[in-house]
Protein backbone atom coordinates (compact mmCIF):
# COMPACT_ATOMS: atom_id res chain seq x y z
CA UNK A 1 0.00 0.00 0.00
CA UNK A 2 1.93 3.05 -1.33
CA UNK A 3 -0.43 5.77 -0.96
CA UNK A 4 0.95 8.99 -0.40
CA UNK A 5 -1.12 10.39 3.04
CA UNK A 6 -1.66 13.75 1.02
CA UNK A 7 -2.88 12.07 -2.02
CA UNK A 8 -6.31 13.54 -2.95
CA UNK A 9 -7.88 10.17 -4.45
CA UNK A 10 -7.37 6.79 -2.87
CA UNK A 11 -6.44 3.61 -4.61
CA UNK A 12 -8.83 1.53 -6.38
CA UNK A 13 -11.17 -0.23 -3.99
CA UNK A 14 -10.18 -3.78 -3.71
CA UNK A 15 -13.49 -6.16 -4.48
CA UNK A 16 -15.28 -7.88 -1.90
CA UNK A 17 -14.75 -11.53 -1.13
CA UNK A 18 -18.41 -11.74 -0.23
CA UNK A 19 -21.09 -9.14 0.71
CA UNK A 20 -21.32 -8.27 3.74
CA UNK A 21 -17.33 -7.69 4.64
CA UNK A 22 -15.25 -6.01 6.49
CA UNK A 23 -11.33 -5.78 5.77
CA UNK A 24 -8.71 -3.80 7.82
CA UNK A 25 -5.45 -3.80 5.38
CA UNK A 26 -1.85 -2.22 6.63
CA UNK A 27 1.52 -2.30 4.83
CA UNK A 28 3.65 -5.56 5.12
CA UNK A 29 6.52 -3.52 6.08
CA UNK A 30 7.07 -2.39 9.47
CA UNK A 31 6.97 1.76 10.10
CA UNK A 32 9.41 3.26 12.24
CA UNK A 33 8.26 5.38 14.71
CA UNK A 34 8.06 8.71 13.91
CA UNK A 35 7.22 7.36 10.48
CA UNK A 36 3.48 7.89 8.56
CA UNK A 37 1.22 5.19 8.34
CA UNK A 38 -1.84 4.49 6.56
CA UNK A 39 -4.42 2.09 7.83
CA UNK A 40 -7.17 1.39 4.87
CA UNK A 41 -10.93 -0.07 5.73
CA UNK A 42 -13.04 -1.52 3.28
CA UNK A 43 -16.37 -2.91 3.82
CA UNK A 44 -19.67 -4.15 1.63
CA UNK A 45 -23.18 -2.97 2.22
CA UNK A 46 -26.71 -3.95 0.82
CA UNK A 47 -27.64 -0.55 2.36
CA UNK A 48 -25.78 2.28 0.50
CA UNK A 49 -27.76 4.71 2.11
CA UNK A 50 -28.04 3.83 5.43
CA UNK A 51 -23.97 2.32 6.14
CA UNK A 52 -21.28 3.78 8.22
CA UNK A 53 -17.56 3.69 8.46
CA UNK A 54 -15.61 4.74 11.02
CA UNK A 55 -12.68 4.42 12.86
CA UNK A 56 -11.62 3.86 16.59
CA UNK A 57 -9.11 3.67 19.40
CA UNK A 58 -9.41 2.25 22.45
CA UNK A 59 -12.97 2.46 22.22
CA UNK A 60 -12.77 6.07 21.62
CA UNK A 61 -13.20 8.56 18.45
CA UNK A 62 -9.77 8.96 16.55
CA UNK A 63 -10.37 12.49 17.49
CA UNK A 64 -9.87 12.19 21.70
CA UNK A 65 -6.29 10.15 20.77
CA UNK A 66 -3.41 11.74 21.08
CA UNK A 67 -0.90 12.08 18.44
CA UNK A 68 -0.69 13.34 14.98
CA UNK A 69 -3.71 11.65 13.28
CA UNK A 70 -6.73 11.39 11.37
CA UNK A 71 -9.95 9.72 9.37
CA UNK A 72 -9.95 10.16 5.64
CA UNK A 73 -13.14 10.65 4.39
CA UNK A 74 -15.47 7.91 3.07
CA UNK A 75 -15.25 6.85 -0.13
CA UNK A 76 -18.12 4.60 -2.15
CA UNK A 77 -18.42 2.88 -4.81
CA UNK A 78 -21.79 1.39 -6.10
CA UNK A 79 -21.86 -1.40 -7.64
CA UNK A 80 -24.62 -2.66 -8.45
CA UNK A 81 -26.64 -4.59 -5.10
CA UNK A 82 -24.14 -3.76 -2.89
CA UNK A 83 -22.23 -0.54 -2.05
CA UNK A 84 -18.24 -0.57 -1.86
CA UNK A 85 -17.24 1.92 1.46
CA UNK A 86 -13.28 2.28 2.19
CA UNK A 87 -11.97 4.69 5.28
CA UNK A 88 -8.03 5.35 5.95
CA UNK A 89 -6.86 6.24 9.01
CA UNK A 90 -3.72 8.38 8.50
CA UNK A 91 -0.93 8.43 11.66
CA UNK A 92 1.12 11.10 10.73
CA UNK A 93 4.19 10.76 13.47
CA UNK A 94 4.03 6.97 14.75
CA UNK A 95 4.92 7.04 18.60
CA UNK A 96 5.01 4.47 21.17
CA UNK A 97 1.52 5.51 22.37
CA UNK A 98 -0.06 4.35 19.19
CA UNK A 99 1.47 1.97 18.60
CA UNK A 100 0.06 0.34 21.70
CA UNK A 101 -3.16 1.64 20.65
CA UNK A 102 -6.24 -0.83 20.16
CA UNK A 103 -7.40 0.23 16.69
CA UNK A 104 -11.16 -0.40 15.75
CA UNK A 105 -12.83 -0.37 12.12
CA UNK A 106 -16.50 -0.19 12.70
CA UNK A 107 -19.04 -0.43 10.08
CA UNK A 108 -22.81 -0.74 10.71
CA UNK A 109 -25.85 -0.92 8.52
CA UNK A 110 -29.20 -1.55 9.27
CA UNK A 111 -28.73 -5.18 8.82
CA UNK A 112 -25.41 -5.76 10.97
CA UNK A 113 -22.63 -3.78 13.11
CA UNK A 114 -19.06 -5.63 12.21
CA UNK A 115 -15.65 -4.45 13.99
CA UNK A 116 -12.19 -5.27 13.24
CA UNK A 117 -9.57 -4.57 15.84
CA UNK A 118 -5.55 -4.33 15.44
CA UNK A 119 -2.49 -3.43 17.41
CA UNK A 120 0.58 -1.56 15.77
CA UNK A 121 2.88 -3.17 17.89
CA UNK A 122 1.72 -6.68 16.69
CA UNK A 123 1.25 -6.13 13.70
CA UNK A 124 4.76 -7.32 12.79
CA UNK A 125 7.08 -10.22 14.15
CA UNK A 126 10.46 -9.84 13.47
CA UNK A 127 11.89 -13.51 12.13
CA UNK A 128 15.87 -13.38 12.02
CA UNK A 129 15.33 -15.79 8.71
CA UNK A 130 12.31 -14.25 6.95
CA UNK A 131 13.14 -10.83 8.16
CA UNK A 132 9.28 -8.81 9.30
CA UNK A 133 5.82 -10.40 8.50
CA UNK A 134 2.24 -10.15 9.02
CA UNK A 135 0.62 -12.35 11.63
Amino acid sequence: MAKAPCSSRPPALPAAKQCPALTVTWPAVEVSLNGTLTLSCTACSRFPHYSILYWLGNGSFIEHLPGQLWEGSTRREYRGKWTQLWRPLVLEELSPTLRNTNFSCVFTDPGQTVQRHLVLAQLWVRNPREGLRDI
